[in-house]
């Protein structure tokens, strides 16, 4: 009967009312400089994406992947945080997360056990958990589901678009014995969530080197956008220094 019924259905993981959605606390600076150009190229990507363009969908049904390179310490996550945070405003109908594999040191924040449920569900696991759900209830939510209580608690209209910023992938790779497998299984299965939302759904990821995004070239054929961010003019580093650590230079030069 229906009772029978309702025990058969599954039950639909929700995001508690009593659990605050929070974003990571990271927050952009106040002012940025030399990334005029990746601002540009994330924001008409983003805007592409939206509007399924084809110059993003080359290949029938797939969007290009969209990611930045740099060595450590040139601006990767600052990038991303300002995307989040300022950049945004300059998009319609766009909501911008951020999320990192770099979890402060916190192994729970990684949520890599993908035994449960495929690469798409142990990365959303990671979004769940980085906006304040604890672990426990994650890992509950496929990817899917996950989606929907992110879009609700972000407050979409059924035409915005979440983008989710996704920084430090290669952590992945590091924590499983430097196996390639799981960054590019998890690059596949995000990029096929993208293709499949249509315009409503936009990952940016970051990575060390370019060539770690060449394996969704080369194993499936999906177009890659890399744009490496150059080194900072030595006259805009010094910008971004306390007023006592510039004095210091100056005292002390090298």
């Amino acid at each position: 009967g229906e009772t029978a019924l309702k025990k058969a259905r599954p039950e639909v993981p929700r995001w508690p009312d009593a659990v605050k959605f929070a974003k990571l606390p990271l927050s952009a600076r106040a002012t940025v400089y030399g990334r005029d150009d990746i601002k540009t190229a994330m924001l008409e990507y983003i805007k592409r994406c939206q509007a399924c363009d084809a110059a993003v969908i080359q290949l029938p049904g797939k969007f290009h992947l969209f990611g930045t390179s740099a060595v450590v310490g040139n601006g990767k996550t600052q990038v991303l945080l300002q995307l989040r945070d300022n950049w945004s405003s300059e998009l319609h109908q766009c909501k911008v997360l951020y999320v990192t594999y770099n979890g402060g040191g916190k192994a729970s924040n990684y949520c890599l056990n993908v035994n449960s449920g495929s690469y798409a569900d142990a990365f959303f696991h990671l979004v769940l958990v980085s906006h304040g759900l604890p672990e426990s209830d994650a890992v509950r939510f496929s990817a899917q589901q996950a989606l929907v209580a992110v879009r609700e608690k972000l407050g979409c209209a059924d035409d915005d678009t979440v983008v989710i910023c996704v920084d430090e992938i290669i952590e992945l790779q590091q924590r499983n014995n430097g196996s390639p497998t799981p960054v590019n299984e998890t690059l596949a299965y995000l990029m096929k969530m993208q293709d499949a939302h249509r315009g409503k759904l936009v990952f940016i990821f970051t990575a060390i080197l370019p060539e770690m995004f060449d394996s969704q070239l080369t194993l499936s054929g999906r177009p890659v956008v890399c744009r490496s961010l150059p080194q900072l003019p030595m006259a805009d580093v010094m910008k971004l220094l306390p007023p006592a650590l510039v004095s210091a230079t100056k005292d002390h030069p090298v």
